[in-house]
């Protein structure tokens, strides 16, 4: 009797299938023998950019998502700025034919500028960077370059020289949640102002916050309250000593009813090294500070040690690694602290966190902090209660404190894949 209209049409669909199945496959291979051109092979390692945006406005090139197949490897690192700008440093590294053509461009996004203003401006400068190796292609007769200084643009140079401001830059914040069940209410909030004002020669920065958390549990009637207050005022001024020193004074006054702190002041002077020149902290950083803490603490509750109140000196150093390049970025800090009249009093707090690319797709994440704790002096004395440890209400003795987070990533499949689709 022949197909049925049931199976003719399962094949036809079937058919149809297979022919689009092919032509995705196929269809990017064809288009760019095709086209007969030669385009550069990029790879875009940057942390800070719209990668899908950057690829639908710079289409003219080539993508590949490993840097060994690259014959232009943009590597970007960014760092806020004293304005609270950010700041982009975009290092262009040409390979293979075009090896020995390096070269850094920078540009800087205002505190003000929006996200799409922000990342248009990155792309802009890459378009810049790319010309040099567009030079060397079959697109040389396509580029066209245009230099347009608007009025408004040389005027705001012009009203830079006159900053009103000082350079001082302030933030205003408030925040909170809420939280509501049957049983249970949990409400957070916290306000504050932050002032800092960053020159050449001097770095000085401030900060007033406000924070409370409060939960509250009902059962058989029974109602149990968790208040926990934090109040701080902070403020650091530092003053640049030439490309590797730097000398400071931090201080601050505040309450913190979690450790036990009704009220606490510090007074903390303080010397930095850098091993290498402050110049280079976008790509590479490797600092040591000491310090010596004059701490005054007066206590809610009676400590362990049958203390009030109690002034005491203590002193730390403060290890740290932060490098970034194109193989990954580690950054890694120790930091060590004692009490004077009594070193066994003391503090040591590794943290670390390492992103490298171990071979072609493979990249390994490790960020791990681990502090051996015997510093205690606030506890409050007596046993905690049960209640007390369950509402986090206020923090328990112990020897150490460790977080520990591991993580591969493998890429693999199409090395080059210009297409942009967001559909669904």
């Amino acid at each position: 009797m022949g197909m049925t209209i049931t199976a003719r049409l399962f094949t036809l669909t079937f058919l149809t299938f297979t022919l689009l199945i092919s032509n995705a496959f196929s269809g990017n291979s064809a288009m760019a023998q095709s086209s007969g051109k030669t385009y550069l092979d990029v790879y875009l390692d940057c942390g800070g950019c719209d990668i899908a945006y950057t690829r639908q406005q710079i289409n003219y090139i080539n993508y590949v998502i490993d840097q060994q197949l690259a014959q232009v490897h943009i590597f970007v690192t960014q760092q806020q700025t004293g304005s609270g700008s950010q700041q982009y440093e975009l290092n262009f590294m040409g390979k293979k034919d075009f090896a020995g053509l390096d070269y850094t461009l920078s540009f800087t996004s205002p505190q003000t500028d929006t996200w799409d203003k922000r990342r248009n401006g990155l792309v802009d400068i890459i378009k810049v960077g790319l010309i040099p190796y567009l030079n060397k292609t079959d697109l040389v007769d396509k580029i066209q370059v245009a230099i347009n200084i608007p009025q408004d643009d040389v005027q705001e140079v012009s009203d830079k020289k006159k900053d009103p401001w000082n350079s001082w830059i302030f933030e205003v914040y408030a925040n909170g949640n809420f939280n509501k069940e049957s049983a249970k209410t949990i409400l957070n909030y916290r306000y504050g102002i932050d002032a800092d004002r960053i020159t050449e020669e001097w770095r000085f920065r401030s900060r007033l916050y406000s924070s409370t958390n409060r939960k509250t549990y009902e059962d058989d009637g029974e109602t149990v309250t968790s208040n926990i207050f934090r109040n701080l005022f902070d403020a650091s001024v530092v003053k640049s000593l030439g490309d590797h020193w730097s000398a400071g004074m931090s201080g601050n006054i505040g309450k913190d009813t979690y450790r036990n702190i009704n009220l606490h002041m510090t007074l903390a002077p303080a010397l930095e090294y850098s091993l290498f020149p402050y110049k280079e902290v976008m790509k590479k950083e490797v600092t040591l500070a000491y310090r010596v803490n004059f701490v005054s603490y007066d206590y809610l509750e009676e400590t362990v040690f049958f203390k009030m109140h109690e002034m005491l000196t203590k002193q730390s150093i403060n290890l740290a690694v932060r490098i970034r390049q194109p193989w990954g970025s580690v950054f890694a800090g120790m930091a060590g602290s004692h009490y004077f009249n009594d070193p066994a009093k003391n503090r040591l707090e590794m943290d670390t966190n390492i992103n490298v690319r171990v071979f072609k797709g493979l990249a390994l994440r490790v960020n791990g902090e681990l502090n051996f704790i015997r510093d205690q002096i606030y506890l409050p004395i007596g046993e905690t209660s049960l209640e007390d440890i369950l509402l986090s209400q206020t923090q328990v003795a112990t020897d150490y404190e460790m977080y520990v987070g591991l993580g591969l990533s493998y890429t693999f499949g199409s090395m080059y894949n210009n297409i942009i689709n967001t559909r669904l």
